[in-house]
């Protein structure tokens, strides 16, 4: 009888499990069919690799979906002119509007926080440490870290060098600077690295161009200009 009643139990199991893939296999799109996400806006969307999918933003959520285009969750934030930067499970949005920082982990607020200089560029690496660049009172190159919780760790100024971009490698203690000297033969873009805490210069490295796009990848930088790509390891 035990026998008999565990052979049901088994063929029940099996049919929902065909049923199941057949379900999926049937709703899933066609090869090559596109899929389309729809939603209210009220800004162009912006589009990042998050974890195992994608997130998007629209001025007033961040949501994250799969690859199947699944919603993952999402977040709440109303900061219509707010960019975002994406490093493993953490995503930093700021807006230059009104100076507010706002850091996101797995659809969840961490932190805010509003500066009183004038934000030009925030990033995050992957344990949560986000670098924020601003400009005050004639300064070109100050820049701020702060903790996966929110506390200032750092705080300095490169003077006349003129930062793009400032990125915190994943040993949360190498700044990696993308800047730019005016010097006699005009504009030269550097890639510097530096000690996060005192903001000591390491090593500096010409750069092949004034960088429109960059992007951190643990110790390394990753660089685009005029068509060509350049990577930079703060380790060698």
């Amino acid at each position: 009888m035990k026998r008999k009643n565990t052979f049901i139990y088994v063929l029940i199991l099996l049919l929902v499990i065909a049923g199941t893939c057949f379900y999926a296999i049937k709703n899933r799109p066609e090869d090559g069919k596109e899929m389309i996400i729809s939603k209210e806006s009220t800004r162009d969307y912006i589009l990042d690799k998050y974890e195992k999918g994608f997130v998007t933003y629209n001025g007033t959520e961040l949501i994250h979906y799969d690859t199947d285009m699944e919603q993952k969750w999402v977040c709440a934030v109303d900061e219509a002119e707010a960019e975002i930067f994406v490093d493993g499970k953490y995503i930093v949005l700021y807006n230059t509007d009104n100076n507010k920082i706002i850091l996101v982990r797995d659809g969840k607020i961490q932190y805010e926080i509003k500066t009183d200089k004038s934000l030009r560029k925030a990033s995050v690496n992957e344990n949560g440490y986000v670098t924020v660049l601003t400009s005050d009172k004639g300064y070109k190159g100050q820049c701020f870290v702060y903790s996966d919780k929110g506390k200032q760790v750092a705080e300095f100024s490169f003077g006349e060098k003129y930062i793009l971009g400032a990125y915190l490698a994943s040993d949360n203690s190498s700044l990696l600077l993308n800047i730019i000297e005016d010097n006699d033969d005009g504009y030269k873009g550097k890639i510097l690295f530096a000690d996060m805490k005192s903001g000591e210069i390491k090593k500096e490295a010409e750069s092949g161009g004034i960088y429109s796009y960059m992007k951190l990848y643990k110790d390394k930088i990753f660089a685009e200009s005029e068509g060509k790509f350049y990577c930079y390891d703060k380790r060698k």
